[in-house]
Parts: structure tokens; sequence; C-alpha cells
């Protein structure tokens, strides 16, 4: 799925005006939930899901670049705010685990 979006924002951005007056912004969430001997383990969870963000944005930001050139644009990923952040959901007994990888938010701005 980052392959998809990570075109699409390419193409949103090489259709503005030079300069760009603005890009799209991109938010990464990781999701976790780790269990330790059969509790959860908040920690655990936020690191785990901090490290899987990581991972889908170093992919989105190879293939960004990767469309971009095809596309001719001067742009490189860094002209793009791509965040990342993490997420474990409370995990008290009452409630389901969070869904496991990322989820990708792609924020454009007025006009594209």
């Amino acid at each position: 799925m980052p392959l998809l979006l990570a075109g699409g924002v390419a193409r949103d951005a090489a259709r503005r005006p030079e300069p760009p007056a603005a890009l799209p912004t991109v938010l990464i969430t990781g999701h976790a939930s780790v269990t330790v001997s059969g509790r959860p383990h908040f920690g655990r969870s936020i690191q785990l899901a901090a490290e899987r963000a990581e991972r889908v944005r170093a992919l989105f930001v190879q293939r960004l670049e990767a469309h971009l050139r095809e596309l001719g644009s001067p742009l490189t990923s860094d002209a793009f705010t791509i965040a990342t952040d993490a997420h474990a959901p409370d995990l008290s007994p009452a409630t389901q685990e969070a869904p496991p990888g990322a989820t990708v938010a792609i924020t454009r701005p007025p006009g594209l």
C-alpha cells in the first residue's frame, strides 16, 4: 500500500506550480500490542509500533523518491513532511488489540 500512496503523493506534488506552495504531508502510525507472560506490555508495544512506523517510512520515502525521478520533478522527499508516530492501545482486558502494521494518512493542501 505505501507504494501506491507514494506514487499519488509524487503526482500531486509534480502538478503544483514551481516552486510548490504547499505539498501533501504524510503521517505514518505504527501499531502494536505486545504481551509478556500473558500480560500487556505498553513499553514494548510502543517500541514495536515505532519500529514498524520507521520501516514503513523508509519504504515510503524510497518509493516517493523513485516516483519523483520518474516524473522528472526537481523535488526530493526532503521537501515533504513525513512524520511517524507509534500507537499502542489501552490494553485493558475489555479492549481489543491494535491492528498490526501501520497506517498512512496523507493530508493534501487545498487545491490538490
